[in-house]
């Protein structure tokens, strides 16, 4: 009797934890989605950790092969601050967020497509992106980026 209500105790503990993940991860992607359609960098700051590493995965055509970059948080930051400034008509989508909790907390995935004109041309981009949510001084924030992202 005392084992079924440990195992019970276990269940209802993890569905608990499974549910505050889950809660976390949809604020956290709202946030991301508001701070990249507003184009402000001091939301999308806070949602990156300090020490984050960002791998970036980019192929610009059929016949290219892909480049793969490594950035800072604060490199990922100023490029986006540069495409922010530079760029014209930007438009974003983000579809197709899943939710998976791992040993190194929880893990986002999403699908982003992003428009713009930017020196006179006209760029689409699609990007698929995991990004691991960590606790930094109590608060989740992204330790790892990983997009894959096609642009023509």
């Amino acid at each position: 009797m005392i084992a079924v209500r440990r195992r019970l105790v276990a269940v209802f503990f993890m569905l608990l934890c499974s549910r505050l993940w889950a809660d976390e991860g949809s604020a956290w992607v709202e946030r991301y989605t508001q701070a990249m359609k507003a184009q402000d960098s001091a939301a999308l700051a806070e949602l990156i950790a300090n020490q984050a590493t960002v791998v970036v995965t980019l192929t610009l055509g059929p016949q290219e092969a892909p480049m793969v970059v490594t950035l800072t948080r604060a490199e990922y930051l100023q490029q986006q601050k540069a495409l922010w400034r530079f760029a014209a008509g930007q438009t974003i989508v983000i579809s197709d967020v899943q939710q998976t909790v791992g040993d190194e907390g929880l893990s986002l995935s999403l699908h982003q497509k992003e428009a713009y004109q930017l020196f006179g041309q006209t760029f689409q981009q699609e990007s698929d992106i995991v990004l691991t949510l960590q606790r930094f001084q109590g608060r989740y924030q992204v330790a790892h980026i990983r997009t894959r992202s096609r642009q023509w």
